[in-house]
């Protein structure tokens, strides 16, 4: 109750967003000398693997025997525990629009028809929680919870997903914010009590910590569902947190020192500052 009366008049965005901090925080503090962006990515670390023999290049087994994030990794269907090739399933609700290949696979990218929204994304990316394996000639391996899936260029319409039924929570929270802008939201001052209940929905909202030069420079949210209070917020699958209002979230003190700055409940507004697509954003709240 202290907690909830101290925050009563915060800013609903910020609460939703540095309690979700704040809380992987206090897990990364607990264990810090173990927390590894394997650990909490979406991909198994893989325990010993032999990489296969070279074959062709676009030889579909060797497409998949790179790991999404580091060349020199062990074989990805070790990472996933299974055997990929290309036959693997088709995505859900992904069409491949047009691919561009390049002699370095890191640079080559796809355009892709995600739920009807269109992305463009190189290898290594991510959309909608899906994680692009490798880009092909005809096709383009995703992988989501460990499971690689083929969007097919020109190929038949991918199976729809599952409509996902809003929760009675977010359809609340939903209520009481606004979208003002490409990136702007007005946001009900009494959504804050509901927001500060829902700590615990907002855990299920994967972290991994992105480093450069071994220095973490952000959080990547690995999977954002729509409709959820995140996503209501105006943040996205492969967003990669960075600062909230000016303090840097880059390390569990950060998160913490966040937290407590913005907890005094005396702003009227809040940005956020993420990389998406590796562009800089920033979303902008306000309170009415």
């Amino acid at each position: 109750m202290l907690l909830k009366n101290a925050l009563s008049a915060a800013v609903p965005a910020m609460i939703a967003v540095i309690a979700f901090l704040h809380a992987h925080a206090v897990g990364a503090l607990i264990d810090a000398s173990s927390t590894t962006a394997a650990s909490v990515a979406p991909f198994a670390e893989a325990r010993a693997a032999t990489a296969p023999p070279a074959k062709a290049r676009g030889d579909a087994e060797t497409i998949l025997a790179r790991n999404v994030f580091d060349h020199t990794a062990t074989p990805a269907q070790k990472l996933i525990g299974a055997r990929q090739t290309a036959d693997a399933p088709s995505c859900e609700g992904v069409r491949a629009l047009v691919s561009v290949r390049v002699d370095e696979n890191d640079a080559s990218f796809a355009a892709l028809d995600v739920g009807g929204k269109r992305y463009i994304r190189r290898r290594g990316g991510f959309i909608d929680g899906l994680a692009v394996v490798f880009v092909g000639t005809d096709r383009v391996w995703l992988a989501q919870n460990g499971v690689v899936c083929q969007a097919r260029i020109f190929g038949a319409e991918p199976p729809k997903r599952a409509a996902r039924t809003a929760s009675a929570f977010e359809q609340e929270i939903g209520a009481k914010i606004q979208k003002t802008g490409p990136n702007e939201y007005a946001i009900d001052r009494g959504a804050v009590a509901r927001l500060l209940e829902a700590q615990t929905e907002l855990m299920k909202t994967p972290l991994a910590p992105e480093k450069e030069n071994d220095r973490v420079v952000g959080y990547r949210l690995v999977r954002v569902k729509p409709g959820s209070v995140l996503s209501l917020l105006g943040l996205e699958s492969g967003d990669r947190l960075e600062a909230v209002d000016g303090v840097a979230v880059t390390s569990p003190e950060g998160m913490m020192q966040a937290y407590a700055r913005l907890s005094t409940g005396t702003l009227e507004r809040l940005t956020i500052r993420v990389t998406r697509a590796g562009k800089p954003t920033s979303l902008d709240y306000t309170i009415k």
